[in-house]
């Protein structure tokens, strides 16, 4: 597989599921298919052989981390300590 050496995926991962009505978990790793939501994004980042993928965690970073770790340990994690948007977030990558 042929790795395009300029592309650089870059995830948004930080945020709460304020939204998906459950503060309690990331909501990345709400599931779909028995897997979280953030699978199928890095699972993408691989589909388009990108040289790097760099998830930005920052809410439940740690079982985000952790999962990452597990299924997909080419992709660095950048750590947004606050959540000050999506710019922000950018921005730490």
């Amino acid at each position: 597989m042929h790795t395009h050496t300029h592309l650089a995926v870059v995830v948004m991962a930080a945020g709460k599921g304020t939204r998906m009505k459950d503060a309690n978990r990331a909501k990345v790793m709400y599931k779909l298919a028995d897997k979280p939501m953030i699978h199928f994004v890095i699972r993408l980042g691989i589909d388009l052989s990108a040289a790097r993928t760099i998830v930005i965690v920052g809410y439940q970073r740690e079982k985000v981390e952790e999962y990452l770790k597990e299924h997909f340990p080419d992709a660095e994690c950048v750590v947004q300590a606050q959540q000050l948007g999506t710019g922000h977030a950018v921005m730490q990558a």
